[in-house]
């Protein structure tokens, strides 16, 4: 493509170029304007862009990248990109991969990002200065997710904010050596994570500079990090060599770890950061920390380093935050209150996994009041613990969700500790206005009392219907319909499902259980005997309040399984659930007690005289029949694996040489011994359990 003249690519509605084949090559090619991926390149062995021509991509806002690399052995040249979401993305498939004299500029999300094994990156320009504008990239310059990686020669500068600018002063010198002062304004550079972000291991950087200083004064510094090292990555430590970052705000060189201060304990030579911050700057330095609640006035403009691993409260309100930093707050998995509001540029929705009732399951408040909002949507409270959250914010955003009708129609079935909130909408199904006069930026939706269903989104407290004779509101919870019966269980037990065999299952579940770190607990299914509310047991599942971790629920069964990873004793409720009403009922609440499990290993005086029936010395050439344990597993061994005696086999071990011709039953642990080498030598017979543990 474009090897004997130019091909332009004018406004596509998909990609502008796909390439499927291999040794394919691509140059001279002009793309301006894409739905999707300018390039989305798989063949191997391509070749895009040419030492005498170029490749240039603009316009094209695709989340995934404008250019898309998947194939293994790619050969990137001479590739300018500009105005994109995201610049380069070299995806897993594509090792071995290099690029060279490849420009970016004015990438919102970021410059270059490499998933791919063995990389090389030379001459990159990520960002560049003008005479009157710096043209950066979003969140990083370069990120690397993979191993290595190297990079080489390159040059990373300030971010793209267009919308954004400050008065700096700035000083010229002229031909007659007179100074002449004037104020120029510039667009703010300010990367909301780091110049070049390493994530993966054994990345090399040499020869490089990150952070800029263009015509006039104009600085395209890094208000992030210079270079940021994930903490993965100190498993194999990047290497730099005449690297040097200037124009960092929050430190030239940071890794992340569980220290405060890292040490610069990797391959490094000549890595010369800005004097005026070469450490990364922590919350400790910037934030107040009284009684774990870390509270930042100061306007930062960017999210610290080793948020404090106590933290409960977390307050960044007014900071001028653009971005969070979702892996520092996973440090913190105790936190209960996260107060990001304030900060109209800042989009603090999380991602996938980021904020969850796993990640951090003591939640009670999130207040994102007078931020950026466009991604909003109901599961980011549904993604949390409803049983715990007591307060959300999300008024006066600087950017409403794009899906609004998602947000107006939010259902808060189970958020019972949410009992008023003020909300930019008519109030949400079991809720009501407190006063219809107050404006929609600031009305008060109260929760309808109990024994009441409001179905109908908006209105005050006369749209709390309550329930008609003969229904009840069997869960407390104004968001449901009332039942005409109330939901209960009588009586129920666990049955081992069909073809189970002996052993594999648990029927009960008792207070006086222990179960051991390492060990694997099957609990049979619920078999549900007596009940009403519901017309059959189709209609009922099952949900666990206070199980400890490692404790999986099959919610269509009542099946558990649990795989206890620390020592620990809670209660655990067992409940069974209408599905036509929501409404609970409660099973059992059980204590659960882990301990480490105790050694696999012989009954204390189990094998006394064991050793009578043997011979001090056996004849060459004579076959000798010695009898096994004259005592039962039972009787012999305690604490074995999987709690399952069966599992115990026998098997001989000669600790100084092998006489040769020694045979036993791993069953009962008879040997037969027809001595082939003359000799004096040392055997035990010995006991494995079902985990492999020995006993002698």
């Amino acid at each position: 493509v474009g090897v004997y003249g130019s091909v332009y690519v004018y406004n596509s509605h998909t990609h502008g170029v796909v390439n499927m084949a291999t040794d394919a090559v691509i140059t001279n090619l002009y793309v301006n304007g894409c739905g999707d991926a300018a390039i989305a390149s798989y063949g191997k062995n391509t070749q895009l862009g040419a030492e005498m021509s170029f490749v240039s991509v603009t316009n094209c806002m695709a989340g995934s990248g404008a250019v898309q690399v998947s194939g293994a052995s790619t050969t990137l040249q001479n590739m300018y990109i500009s105005n994109v979401y995201l610049g380069v993305v070299v995806s897993k498939p594509a090792v071995s991969t290099s690029a060279d004299n490849i420009t970016i500029v004015k990438a919102m999300r970021g410059g270059l990002l490499v998933q791919a094994h063995s990389v090389t990156l030379a001459r990159i320009f990520s960002g560049l200065t003008h005479a009157s504008s710096i043209l950066g990239n979003g969140l990083y310059g370069i990120a690397v997710e993979s191993n290595g990686c190297s990079i080489e020669e390159s040059v990373v500068c300030g971010i793209y904010l267009p919308t954004q600018t400050v008065a700096t002063t700035t000083t010229s010198v002229d031909d007659s050596n007179s100074c002449e002062e004037s104020n120029t304004t510039t667009p703010i550079t300010t990367p909301f994570v780091a110049g070049v972000h390493i994530g993966g291991n054994n990345c090399t950087v040499r020869d490089t500079t990150i952070g800029c200083v263009g015509a006039s004064g104009h600085r395209g510094g890094i208000a992030g990090y210079g270079i940021l090292v994930e903490e993965g990555a100190q498993q194999g430590p990047p290497s730099f060599h005449n690297v040097t970052v200037a124009e960092s705000k929050y430190g030239g060189f940071y890794m992340l770890s569980n220290k405060d201060k890292f040490d610069y304990n990797f391959p490094r030579e000549e890595l010369a950061l800005d004097e005026s911050n070469g450490w990364g700057r922590t919350f400790n330095e910037l934030c107040s920390n009284t009684d774990n609640a870390v509270t930042c006035e100061e306007s930062t403009g960017f999210f610290p380093a080793n948020l404090p691993l106590e933290t409960k409260v977390l307050v960044m309100r007014d900071t001028d935050l653009l971005f969070v930093n979702w892996k520092e707050i996973a440090r913190a998995p105790g936190l209960t209150i996260l107060d990001l509001g304030g900060n109209p540029s800042l989009d603090g929705i999380p991602g996938e996994g980021e904020l969850t009732n796993h990640t951090h399951p003591n939640i009670t408040s999130v207040i994102l009041d007078e931020t950026n909002l466009t991604r909003l949507t109901p599961s980011l409270l549904y993604n949390l613990d409803r049983t715990k959250i007591e307060a959300f914010s999300f008024v006066n955003p600087s950017h409403p969700p794009a899906d609004e009708n998602a947000i107006i129609n939010i259902r808060l079935t189970g958020f019972a500790k949410v009992t008023a909130f003020v909300w930019m909408y008519p109030c949400p199904v079991g809720y009501y206005a407190v006063s219809n006069n107050a404006p929609n930026s600031s009305r008060l939706c109260s929760r309808c009392p109990v024994g009441t269903y409001k179905p109908a989104i908006g209105g005050d407290r006369r749209e709390c219907l309550r329930c008609p004779a003969n229904t009840y509101d069997t869960d407390s919870d104004p968001t449901t319909p009332c039942t005409k019966q109330l939901f209960q269980v009588y009586g129920y037990t666990r049955v081992n499902p069909k073809n189970a065999t002996n052993n594999t299952y648990i029927n009960t579940i008792s207070n006086s259980s222990i179960y051991y770190v390492g060990e694997t607990y099957r609990f049979a299914p619920v078999s549900i005997t007596n009940y009403t509310g519901v017309s059959n047991t189709t209609e009922i599942t099952y949900t666990l309040q206070g199980n400890p971790p490692g404790l999986l629920l099959n919610p269509r069964t009542g099946a558990m399984l649990y795989n206890p990873i620390s020592v620990l004793s809670v209660s655990m409720s067992i409940y069974a659930v209408s599905s036509l009403s929501g409404a609970r009922a409660l099973l059992q609440t059980v204590n659960i007690s882990t301990k480490q499990k105790p050694q696999f290993q012989l009954r204390p005086n189990c094998c006394n005289n064991m050793t009578k029936q043997l011979l001090r010395t056996y004849i060459f050439g004579e076959v000798y029949d010695i009898p096994g344990p004259n005592k039962s597993k039972e009787l012999l061994f305690e604490n074995y694996g999987q709690n399952n005696i069966d599992d115990i086999s026998y098997e001989m071990v000669f600790p100084k040489g092998d006489p040769g011709s020694f045979k036993v039953d791993s069953t009962n642990g008879q040997m037969l011994y027809n001595p082939r080498i003359k000799g004096k030598f040392s055997a035990q017979l010995v006991a494995r359990d079902a985990n492999g543990a020995k006993a002698v």
